[in-house]
């Protein structure tokens, strides 16, 4: 196995650099070694040192730094500048240990959410001060509280405070794209567990549904618009616009998202359904964003029950929200956050 040289220069993988480097000079550059020194941008980071080398190439004494090598903050090295020509041949490290690899897992989050942070900050600012608050909403996990950032105050305090809550926040519970590793001394449930739905019947019905032959059923999109031509509608629950451009609906489609079959005109006296319902999607869509996906669904539970009582049959649609809520629990919900 070969890795690229790192020279002064080259970047951090958080967009920071090596500052200098105090090995042989390689095309005009000096390589970089244990020790040297290194900028980077994320806050509470800032300057630091390289902490990792290949232990059997050595300048002197000290072991040349290589692509992946670590740094003091915790970001790694790119060997961007030569690394692609002078490489050094490295043996491969014994598997690492599961505990090792959640590590390794919870510092790629911390610059993940660090550069999300920044990234975002950097974008919106200078904006109203009182906008603040809602537009860095998505990049907190599992906890809502941020502080509130008054309109009078300057904006470079308002980055301070905002930067400070959402990074030390981040840092108390982590919230993976597919997993559900935490390190929370409270043990707080993860995102997962929080929206779990449960199915809850009609007041006085049992939760012993005899849904055979039941049309009305509850899945993802792409099955229950099948077959086609039965007469039925499917309808996205929640509204597939509240989660556009997430990776749950990538194209607009969602077609791999939760819905239920209906009859068309109730799917049409639906909240969500149409011009009527723009305010009720936005509704759903703030929700989504703040992590509360279950709230979104129950809303749509609530209205399609509505519904079936409106229309004299009020367990209607019960076989098919009792197996919507079986697969809606197989989602991760951030995967409908819109990132």
């Amino acid at each position: 196995m070969e890795k690229g040289i790192v020279v002064e220069g080259d970047p951090l993988s958080s967009g920071g650099k090596v500052t200098k480097g105090s090995g042989t000079i390689v095309n005009g550059l000096r390589i970089a070694v244990l020790g040297d020194p290194v900028d980077c941008p994320i806050p509470l980071h800032g300057s630091g040192t390289i902490t990792e080398g290949e232990p059997k190439a050595l300048i002197g004494d000290k072991p040349i730094a290589l692509e992946g090598h670590k740094v003091s903050c915790g970001c790694t090295l790119i060997a961007k500048t030569v690394g692609e020509k002078f490489k050094i041949g490295v043996s491969q490290p014994p598997e690492p240990s599961f505990i090792e690899k959640v590590d390794d897992l919870i510092n790629k989050l911390n610059d993940k959410i660090d550069r999300a942070v920044i990234n975002t900050l950097d974008k919106i600012l200078p904006k109203p001060i009182q906008d603040l608050n809602d537009l860095v909403k998505p990049y907190i996990c599992a906890l809502p509280e941020i502080p509130v950032v008054s309109k009078k105050t300057e904006i470079p305090s308002a980055k301070k405070v905002l930067t400070e809550a959402l990074l030390e926040q981040a840092k108390e519970l982590y919230c993976f794209d597919r997993s559900h590793y935490k390190n929370n001394s409270e043990n707080k449930p993860t995102v997962k567990e929080q929206n779990k739905l449960e199915y809850i019947p009609l007041n006085g019905s049992s939760k012993d549904l005899k849904c055979e032959g039941n049309k009305y059923i509850g899945g993802r999109h792409a099955d229950t618009t099948q077959p086609k031509g039965d007469g039925l509608d499917s309808h996205h629950m929640p509204a597939k616009s509240a989660y556009e451009g997430s990776k749950m609906n990538p194209d607009g489609e969602a077609k791999q998202g939760p819905a239920i079959k209906m009859e068309p005109k109730d799917h049409r006296d639906t909240k969500s359904y149409g011009k009527k319902g723009e305010q009720y999607r936005q509704k759903q869509k703030e929700l989504i964003q703040q992590g509360k996906l279950k709230e979104a669904v129950q809303m749509d539970i609530e209205d399609i029950r509505r519904i079936a009582l409106e229309d004299g049959k009020p367990d209607k649609y019960e076989c098919g929200i009792k197996e919507y809520i079986e697969n809606y629990n197989k989602y991760d919900p951030n995967d409908f956050i819109i990132k």
